[in-house]
């Protein structure tokens, strides 16, 4: 939170959904730690990150993608022991459909620069507003729940 790990003194063992087994143990957030979360969520807006240019913020999603390329292996175990998939599922179509979303995330940023839109969620559902042209946001989200784009 706010670039720190945050212990809560309360943690719960996340179990590998196939084998049972004790795959982690979570600190669990309180109120007061889902408060401070979505404070520097918010303050992060007018902190570096809010100041960034489109570019910068491109090349930032386009590193993610990269990332989850580089570190692929890791990106399938934790995929398989979060949720119980097969390999082959998490090899083939979730881990690489990930980077792809990054990729393409980024190429639609980059593509309509100039017609940006912009996702209010205040009260949890996404609405968008664009000029002509733009693409248009969707709550139609994937199961991690990524928003989807379409033009």
């Amino acid at each position: 939170m706010a670039g720190q790990h945050v212990e809560t003194g309360t943690t719960f063992d996340a179990h590998h959904p196939v084998t049972g087994e004790v795959a982690a143990r979570v600190h669990q957030a309180d109120r007061g730690t889902v408060d401070a979360a979505v404070a520097a969520a918010r303050s992060a807006l007018t902190g570096p990150w809010g100041r960034l240019t489109s570019t910068e913020r491109i090349d930032l999603v386009v590193g993610v993608a990269e990332g989850v390329t580089r570190r692929f292996e890791e990106f399938v175990e934790a995929e398989v022991s979060d949720t119980g998939q097969a390999y082959t599922m998490a090899e083939r179509v979730n881990i690489p459909r990930g980077a792809a979303n990054f990729t393409a995330f980024a190429h639609t940023l980059r593509e309509h620069a100039e017609q940006a839109f912009h996702l209010e969620t205040p009260d949890g559902s996404a609405r968008s507003t664009s000029r002509p042209g733009a693409p248009a946001a969707s709550s139609a989200s994937s199961r991690r729940g990524t928003p989807r784009c379409s033009s």
